[in-house]
């Protein structure tokens, strides 16, 4: 997770990374008739890992923009930033992406993916370690697909991307696989599990993610409450020191403002489809 300890980050020289408010009516969100939808969102997150017991702190501000051409053909556009503040270490991730896809009504949706990460930290520089520079950034991208049924929507994802800093790169394998299910048209279940492989310099990691979340919409005003628990566990290894295996616990909980859309089952099917990838909490 994001305050997963200074110490693995630092002794593998890897840094993972993760990623205006459009007027409309508060009490029933804009019209979707012009084809745009989406939402922005507010959470905070609190955290700690199992073995290094280090703790986390961290607020985040993101959202996302849904325009549907027409015929099925979709583009979706989102970004955020986050603060987080690692025992008396922070750093700053920031993120934006683009999903170009074909999406025809309540059938499937299959299409791809690029984005752009950038981490801000005075991590590694409040450790003393020198060469190591205040930006890690990665250029990534890949497939997505989702199906679906009556009262639920399976997602799947697979890519690549590289990662750069200051004394050399990374390359980034991650996939994963989701659902959400609607209890009723305003109340959601999502659980999902992702995987991803980072390949530095001399070494590398391994690191397993189970998020599980509740997302209720007011009925009277397009107000999402949201909040949910995620399981990361990090399997590093090095060619220059043994290393050890750790897994961290994230509570998190925010509220999402949506536009162009009637419920959170509608914006699941006709706003945005994809929710961007983060290694991190």
């Amino acid at each position: 997770m994001r305050f997963h300890k200074v110490v693995l980050l630092a002794s593998t020289v890897v840094l993972p990374l993760p990623g205006g408010l459009l007027a409309a009516d508060l009490q029933s969100g804009a019209s979707a008739s012009s084809g745009i939808s989406g939402y922005v969102e507010k959470s905070g997150v609190i955290g700690r890992s199992k073995k290094f017991d280090v703790d986390e702190k961290a607020w985040s501000l993101r959202g996302a923009l849904n325009y549907d051409a027409g015929n099925g053909i979709n583009l979706q556009v989102d970004g955020g930033v986050q603060r987080s503040h690692i025992e008396d270490h922070y750093y700053t991730p920031y993120s934006a992406a683009a999903h170009l896809y074909y999406r025809p009504a309540n059938a499937y949706a299959i299409g791809g993916f690029v984005k752009y990460d950038r981490v801000a930290t005075g991590m590694f520089g409040n450790l003393g370690i020198v060469g190591v520079g205040d930006y890690t950034k990665e250029v990534s991208g890949g497939l997505e697909v989702a199906a679906y049924l009556d009262n639920t929507t399976f997602y799947g994802l697979a890519g690549y991307g590289k990662q750069d800093y200051a004394i050399g790169d990374a390359d980034h394998y991650f996939g994963g696989i989701g659902a959400r299910y609607f209890l009723t048209e305003n109340l959601r279940l999502d659980l999902e599990g992702m995987y991803h492989h980072i390949d530095g310099i001399q070494s590398d990691m391994d690191i397993g993610t189970i998020k599980t979340a509740v997302n209720y919409r007011m009925d009277s005003m397009p107000l999402t409450v949201f909040a949910g628990y995620r399981f990361d566990n990090y399997h590093p290894t090095s060619s220059l020191t043994d290393l050890s295996d750790d897994h961290s616990h994230t509570f998190f909980a925010g509220l999402r403002y949506s536009f162009g859309s009637q419920s959170l089952k509608d914006e699941d099917r006709n706003g945005p489809a994809w929710s961007s990838t983060s290694i991190l909490p």
